[in-house]
């Protein structure tokens, strides 16, 4: 996580800012976006912090999606205050490779603002423009195909499989291939098919020889289970996040209950440790 910068430039613990100290407490910067790039490019300047001025936009990229993942967690937590100093740090990066793209005259901040608006209108044309739509279904369709034309590809859905980004999370790419092949009319009559689709993997799965089959299978299972979220409207991401978080809960419960009685939990037997489970579920649910 981030250490929050104050209105004044201090340094954050735990990150080596040397060079930073003659500019500790003397410049002020606004609390507003332009105010965020005013403290990049201080960090980043003549007396600025070492850490900062080594990075590239390249070395961000892992810190940058460890913000975001804990401003999702921020989201869940419901906490405002979370969400205010998470969307912060997720802010602060984009505000630093902003800098970097500035220091080598790449692009700026208003062309950033732009592009993003520029699009908005345009994929809103039942908002900005004379389209008629009535449905969420039909406003869903529109954005496809005007994304699509964007990219000069209206009718070739082969780029639109390419275009889905390697680096997504696994369960989310796996749902953006489902929708492209959906768009075609690729896609079961309903849920049932995809119940049994399931059904058909873990068959396969304990039919699987090899270790390479059982990774494959494995896969399929997975796949699928994607498939099975996207057809009841789910978010497989939230569905697993929550249910690891179930776990997390119901397993500490255990643990905690066995330290209680004075027992270490690895020495219970599996009879034991299942009463245990069984008791978990019903505290936390």
């Amino acid at each position: 996580m981030l250490r929050v910068y104050e209105a004044a430039v201090n340094i954050p613990s735990g990150r080596p800012c040397a060079e930073s100290g003659a500019m500790r407490g003397h410049r002020k910067f606004p609390s507003t976006f332009e105010g965020l790039l005013q403290l990049g490019e201080a960090l980043r300047g003549p007396g600025g912090c070492a850490w900062d001025k080594s990075q590239t936009t390249t070395s961000l990229k892992s810190l940058f999606l460890e913000e975001c993942y804990e401003f999702v967690e921020a989201i869940d937590s419901g906490s405002d205050e979370n969400i205010v100093e998470e969307m912060g740090d997720v802010l602060f990066h984009i505000g630093l490779q902003l800098c970097m793209a500035k220091e080598k005259d790449s692009f700026g901040e208003s062309d950033v603002f732009s592009a993003i608006v520029d699009k908005m209108i345009r994929r809103h044309p039942h908002i900005f423009g004379e389209s008629k739509v009535s449905s969420i279904e039909d406003i869903e369709k529109q954005w496809s195909d005007i994304k699509r034309g964007e990219n000069d590809n209206k009718t070739d859905l082969a780029k639109d499989l390419d275009n889905v980004p390697k680096s997504m999370p696994a369960l989310l790419r796996a749902k953006a291939f489902q929708d492209i092949a959906a768009e075609t009319g690729f896609d079961w009559e309903d849920v049932d098919g995809v119940l049994d689709k399931i059904l058909e993997e873990i068959l396969e799965f304990r039919q699987a020889n090899t270790k390479e089959d059982l990774h494959a299978e494995l896969g399929d299972i997975l796949f699928s289970i994607v498939n099975l979220a996207r057809w009841v409207g789910a978010d497989s991401e939230d569905a697993l996040r929550a249910s690891s978080e179930r776990f997390k809960g119901r397993f500490k419960s255990m643990l905690n209950q066995s330290s209680r009685d004075g027992i270490s939990f690895s020495r219970l037997d599996r009879d034991q440790q299942n009463l245990l489970w069984q008791h978990a579920k019903t505290e936390k649910d």
